[in-house]
């Protein structure tokens, strides 16, 4: 009886139930990922105000179960959520370094997201990639970040076929609480990066202003302020930091 509850309460539409009610809820629904998917951060790209983006990687399949495939592909996407690229079958090595400016996205100043999903023909377990990205301002050294939230998935040996996100659980109610863990005193400013990792809105506050994203889009919002807290419907709405102070750019989540 009991094992039965247990496969009753880890069916996806009773985990979308518990998590809109607040009961018992799942914040990172990997129930069905374990194995023969890659899952992917999203990562942002900034191309914006005189940024630019490098993204560092490692072949994971080679270096955790000597697969040889070395393939991923890669998907960009604006900050409303549309993807604006997509990079199929590209061949890697051991490690791999791609540099995202205007040139690389085609003439585009701005930002976004995107994904990377390694590809085999191998069952294996599950992997997640959550390297680091650099962001560079003004062509300073790069700062760099590693991923923030696994957000999509795919299956490792089928191509396009599926594309599993909603791994983030949402709440029907504005009660989920995210302080950031550092204070900005002496900071110019900072601006938060914010992506929505839910398959439908969110909703959020910061200092009683009342925010939205759509689905898989993406806001930057500027503040002043020494203290930070996030009110939202989204379990784990953590953003990526960057903190301007002086002549020194920070970049790093919550």
């Amino acid at each position: 009886m009991k094992s039965l509850i247990r496969k009753i309460f880890k069916k996806n539409f009773v985990i979308s139930l518990r998590n809109n009610l607040n009961i018992f809820p799942i914040k990172i629904n990997t129930n069905n990922l374990d194995k023969n998917f890659s899952i992917s951060d999203s990562f942002t790209w900034r191309t914006d105000k005189k940024f630019k983006t490098i993204f560092k990687f490692k072949d994971l399949l080679n270096y955790f179960y000597a697969d040889e495939t070395k393939i991923v592909n890669l998907k960009f996407y604006s900050k409303e959520g549309f993807m604006i690229k997509n990079l199929k079958n590209i061949k890697i090595s051991e490690l791999n370094s791609l540099t995202i400016d205007q040139k690389f996205m085609n003439g585009i100043e701005d930002y976004g997201t995107f994904t990377i999903f390694h590809k085999s023909k191998n069952y294996t377990p599950s992997i997640r990639n959550s390297c680091y990205t650099g962001f560079s301002y003004d062509n300073r050294s790069y700062v760099y970040v590693h991923g923030n939230l696994p957000t999509s998935a795919e299956l490792l040996y089928e191509n396009e076929k599926k594309i599993f996100k909603n791994i983030i659980g949402k709440s029907l109610f504005i009660n989920q609480f995210y302080k950031i863990q550092n204070r900005f005193d002496g900071s110019d400013f900072v601006e938060l990066f914010l992506h929505n990792p839910c398959n439908s809105e969110i909703k959020f506050k910061i200092r009683e202003k009342k925010y939205s994203l759509s689905p898989n889009s993406s806001r930057i919002i500027k503040l002043k302020t020494q203290e930070i807290t996030i009110r939202s419907n989204c379990y784990l709405l953590r953003p990526i930091i960057f903190n301007y102070k002086k002549n020194i750019l920070d970049v790093f989540h919550g």
